[in-house]
């Protein structure tokens, strides 16, 4: 037993390395400001924005000419003007747990830049690493559960999804967020949410979907209310502790970052609503539901004649939550890119798992017994 156990911890370590060697190093747009909050300063902006552009010029980890110099007005303002920078700023410091790590990995001695890179692996290599124990969970099979682990590693989406942005966290937190809810242990579910949320408040966007869901499931079979009811509660709450505390109203700013001008300064524009700019902003989008939308009709194939089963099991569940999540953000910034849509991905393979989870314990042990 000693060997199983030895291979148990082997083998995720072994994800590890093949993770790290199998990553490309790509920094986005987000690295300006992620490395700026490793030298914020409330009291003066104008040091972390220079701080930050020092930081860039030094660092051997990255093409300062070719990838951060602006090149639109835009980008020119961030970069020259303490007010531009500040308030944009405003809309990245939200991201708590992210920029808490980027400051640790840095105050180690890592580059400014490249810790903000390095804390995306991370959390990539996380949520890899949690998907490999929840398989070992549900088969009792090292194997099939470094496999599983391998081939996301191995993916090119998986690549392209580790940039210099908290979307791997957004991933990892989700990922927990559904094993937790799959697991039923009440305080489990509570911790996920709140970590979820801490890690990107939009998060609440997939919570609100799981657990309305869970709520309508709860009241047509007369379960108890108390689970959807208190994770309601509780990520309303601090998704709004968190927006007043950073004052952000980040989702004033998902309103005008979507309807009015994506290169924007969102905060200083005025509260009223145009529905005109919204219909404008919505015409030339139409194409790009189609994306979404096809992955809708894939559910409804799949359950068809099955429509109640989608309320009653949970991994059916979850499947509509993220299908629901990703249709919803798709059409509030329609983009292709891996780092928006390979967490669905992720919560697909754990969502397969677990539907199929006495079949595959079944097929990986010759103990003839349910789980």
């Amino acid at each position: 037993m000693k060997y199983k156990t030895i291979l148990k911890w082997l083998f995720p370590i072994l994800l590890l390395a093949i993770g790290c060697k199998v990553q490309n190093t790509q920094y986005n747009w987000d690295v300006v400001f992620y490395c700026g909050a490793i030298f914020n300063d409330a009291d003066n902006p104008n040091t972390s924005r220079k701080e930050m552009i020092k930081a860039f010029a030094n660092s051997p980890y990255i093409d300062y000419e070719d990838q951060i110099v602006p090149k639109t007005k835009y980008g020119r303002d961030v970069f020259n003007n303490d007010q531009s920078y500040e308030e944009q700023y405003a809309f990245y410091d939200i991201r708590i747990v992210y920029i808490k790590t980027i400051k640790f990995i840095h105050a180690i001695g890592v580059d400014a830049v490249y810790s903000v890179y390095l804390a995306s692996l991370f959390y990539a290599l996380s949520g890899v690493i949690a998907i490999y124990f929840f398989c070992f969970a549900i088969t009792r099979n090292i194997f099939f559960s470094f496999i599983v682990g391998l081939f996301i590693i191995l993916k090119p989406d998986f690549k392209e999804f580790i940039t210099s942005s908290p979307d791997t966290l957004s991933a990892f937190s989700l990922i927990l967020l559904a094993m937790m809810y799959f697991s039923q242990k009440n305080w489990l579910i509570y911790i996920s949410v709140i970590f979820s949320i801490l890690c990107r408040t939009d998060n609440i966007i997939f919570i609100g979907f799981l657990f309305v869901f869970t709520l309508i499931k709860n009241i047509i079979e007369k379960e108890s209310l108390r689970v959807p009811v208190f994770s309601i509660i509780i990520s309303l709450f601090f998704y709004f502790f968190i927006n007043l505390y950073y004052n952000n109203a980040g989702y004033r700013v998902l309103y005008y970052h979507t309807f009015i001008e994506h290169l924007s300064f969102p905060l200083t524009q005025p509260k009223t609503i145009s529905f005109t700019n919204i219909f404008k902003r919505l015409i030339p989008e139409i194409p790009y539901f189609i994306y979404p939308l096809m992955y809708l009709l894939g559910l409804i194939i799949i359950v068809k004649g099955r429509y109640k089963n989608i309320f009653i099991h949970p991994a059916l569940l979850v499947t509509l939550v993220a299908i629901s999540t990703f249709v919803i953000k798709f059409c509030l910034f329609p983009s292709h890119q891996a780092r928006f849509t390979f967490q669905y991905e992720l919560i697909g393979v754990v969502v397969v798992v677990y539907y199929f989870k006495e079949s595959l314990y079944l097929f990986f042990n010759s103990e003839k017994k349910k789980i």
